[in-house]
């Protein structure tokens, strides 16, 4: 794929990722004074986040995204060296300096031997280029239990509680090796949906290590899953932002420091919060 169809591939994939989660997450669509409400609820949650919190797990999200971002450069420059023009081309340098025979048909000779080295390394790339799936999916739940770890430590958490914690823990990543397996099997195409979904899964994991998923707050998580789905368009865009000063940083890697923000904002909330305005 030439360098222009990549760059509009990648703009439409963005758009629809946009345009997508916007919709999924109810922007611009039912009652607007319940939207109001749920804007109001979702700017507090932002507000009330110690500063504190707020680093930890956006540096957290971002230490996730460029692991990924640098490994799938890493695996694309494999695929790039892997160029079965240039192994032609210097296959037929080297043929035709050695054989002297002008009838030889060095051409045609390299062009096969060429093909089939580059199928072999294809193949063998492959690995490779699965792995990167696996990296993407676990890589940002283990960056989360390390922020959340640190901040426990710091006492930035006092709503998190150890049970809480590890069933919390348990959903993140099996959440996140699912997804990863969704990625490998349907690539591009599980990206939006698997994206959404991910976005429920992790205001679920909010709302079980605060214990906010018990009693009369559990309805207080539908902000905080409306969060998380504005920022997938939002790390959309910040992705896009940053690949002007890291080239090699993907733009949907944005997404994971968004979620880093908002997840750890939702964690730093007390557990029996349940928003401004409730009735």
């Amino acid at each position: 794929m030439s360098m222009g169809r990549w760059a509009t591939a990648r703009s439409q994939m963005a758009a629809e990722v946009l345009g997508g989660s916007a919709k999924a997450a109810g922007i611009g669509v039912g009652d607007p004074q319940e939207s109001s409400e749920e804007a109001t609820k979702m700017w507090t949650i932002l507000k009330r986040v110690p500063p504190a919190v707020a680093i930890i797990f956006t540096l957290a999200g971002f230490a996730s995204a460029y692991a990924g971002s640098a490994y799938s450069a890493w695996v694309k420059s494999l695929y790039a060296a892997n160029s079965q023009l240039a192994r032609v081309s210097k296959c037929t340098q080297d043929c035709e300096a050695t054989n002297q025979d002008r009838h030889f048909d060095c051409t045609g000779t390299c062009e096969s031997s060429a093909y089939k080295a580059w199928y072999r390394e294809n193949i063998a790339l492959s690995e490779y280029a699965d792995h990167q799936w696996w990296l993407w999916g676990l890589g940002f739940p283990v960056a989360m239990m390390a922020a959340i770890l640190v901040s426990i430590v710091s006492d930035l958490l006092p709503s998190v509680n150890l049970s809480g914690f590890v069933e919390g823990s348990i959903i993140l990543f099996v959440a996140s090796a699912t997804v990863a397996m969704l990625m490998i099997v349907l690539q591009q195409l599980a990206f939006l949906p698997a994206s959404i979904a991910y976005a429920y899964l992790l205001a679920r994991t909010s709302a079980v290590m605060t214990g906010s998923n018990r009693g009369p707050t559990e309805r207080f998580r539908r902000p905080v899953f409306r969060l998380l789905l504005i920022s997938i368009p939002a790390g959309v865009v910040l992705g896009l932002v940053i690949t002007l000063a890291l080239p090699s940083f993907s733009w949907f890697a944005g997404i994971e420091v968004a979620w880093g923000l908002v997840f750890g904002a939702s964690l730093a909330l007390p557990a029996n919060w349940v928003g401004p305005n409730r009735t």
